[in-house]
């Protein structure tokens, strides 16, 4: 374990994370920007995990904390136990001066108990849209939906000690969430906002749906910066030679991904000496190299498994152009920022998405085949994508870490006035 010493001036935060550290994904690859950001300004950080999965991160004091999971579930159903006693122990060891939750789960009740005992602010960011769970994965979404909205909010409270802040209702239907059960998860981040301090998002449009819910909790938009690691990797990576016109998608290969889509597009655009890389792995890596194969075969290649941040800025140097399919489902999209360093044009579908996306340096379609084959025809130009390129690396400035945590920082402070 490697502690940090701060600077006079520097604060004491704690991050509380459910999820896998730092394997577990965005989440966990978002917090992990961040602690490193946090230290290299001074600050002193102490990350609070479950120790499974876990490696220790080394520009901060690590905790690993108990936690429940069933054997061989994902990284998003573990949660940390978060009973007094555990908090009381903490708090005795590690004074902060505020703390900040990163997961809707026993993690966020934790917080609600340290913050409590130590009379610090409570800062939670939401990183999921759950919300955009439900057309994707109707019933698990569901499910997640009737359990947490029944049991978080009087779990949060006992946590807290004290009553919610505000009224929270369910928002009115709106094009973006028509049914009942992604409203009624807006209504439970809305309800969670009514204990905590403040609470932050990556995205514009989510902290606007959480404000339709009532809530009058000071809020802020904090999109997740470029790895300054990453960055590191594109600038030293090297660009082969060659003629074709590479499109590029890096994620998670699951259904809600529409890695799919992106295959039949790229068949139906049809660009000669055109190819196809999917990098990563996930339960649709079957399927979607059976789909490449019939759709369009030699000119598509799935990756499978790629855990090196140095092949990865490789794949992006070396393509042409970013893709991304999914459609009201993220929240921000690291590899997105990740796409902007690399200096390439985004084609994307979801119009909910801002971060690192401007008319300039991305192409906005409609979400179905047809619409992002066309696109994708339109980005066979060169000029187009050079100039698409150039706006890309205008925006890299106002999404580093540093401009990240320096939003963070102005947050923690004006909390603790």
């Amino acid at each position: 374990m490697q502690k940090t010493s701060p600077r006079r001036t520097g604060l004491r935060i704690g991050i509380i994370i459910d999820d896998f550290y730092p394997s577990s994904g965005g989440l966990a690859r978002s917090v992990q920007v961040q602690i490193e950001a946090l230290v290299r300004q001074g600050h002193c950080v102490t990350l609070f995990a479950p120790d499974y999965h876990f490696t220790p991160d080394p520009n901060c004091t690590n905790v690993r904390v108990p936690h429940w999971r069933i054997p061989g579930d994902i990284s998003h159903l573990c949660t940390l136990v978060s009973t007094e006693k555990i908090a009381r122990e903490l708090c005795s060891q590690y004074p902060l001066d505020v703390v900040h939750s990163q997961t809707e789960r026993g993690g966020l009740l934790l917080a609600a108990r340290i913050a409590r005992l130590q009379g610090i602010p409570h800062v939670h960011t939401f990183h999921a849209n759950l919300a955009g769970t439900y057309h994707s994965l109707p019933i698990l979404s569901t499910l997640t939906c009737l359990t947490f909205n029944l049991i978080m909010p009087p779990l949060l409270r006992r946590a807290a000690q004290k009553p919610p802040r505000d009224h929270i209702r369910t928002p009115e239907p709106t094009d973006n969430a028509r049914e009942w059960v992604p409203r009624r998860h807006w209504r439970l981040f809305g309800q969670i906002t009514s204990y905590v301090d403040a609470f932050t998002a990556p995205s514009q449009f989510m902290v606007q749906a959480i404000k339709t819910t009532g809530t009058s909790t000071t809020s802020a938009v904090i999109p997740t910066g470029i790895s300054p690691a990453i960055q590191g990797h594109i600038a030293n990576a090297k660009r082969e030679r060659s003629t074709s016109l590479r499109f590029i998608s890096v994620g998670r290969l699951s259904p809600e991904k529409r890695c799919d889509v992106i295959i039949r597009a790229f068949a139906k655009a049809d660009i000669a000496g055109s190819e196809l890389i999917l990098v990563g792995s996930g339960p649709e890596k079957a399927r979607l190299r059976q789909l490449a194969h019939r759709f369009a075969p030699g000119r598509v290649t799935v990756t499978g498994h790629v855990d090196s941040q140095a092949r990865i800025a490789s794949y992006l140097v070396n393509a042409d152009a970013f893709v991304l399919a999914s459609h009201r489902f993220d929240s921000q999209g690291i590899v997105v920022v990740e796409a902007v360093a690399a200096g390439l044009p985004v084609l994307y579908c979801d119009d909910q998405l801002d971060t690192g996306l401007t008319p300039e340096s991305a192409l906005l379609t409609e979400p179905d085949v047809d619409s992002l084959a066309v696109g994708m025809r339109r980005l066979a130009d060169t000029r187009l994508r050079r100039r698409m390129s150039q706006a890309a690396a205008k925006l890299i400035p106002e999404l580093s870490v540093d401009t990240m945590n320096a939003r963070y920082v102005a947050l923690y402070r004006q909390l603790r006035k």
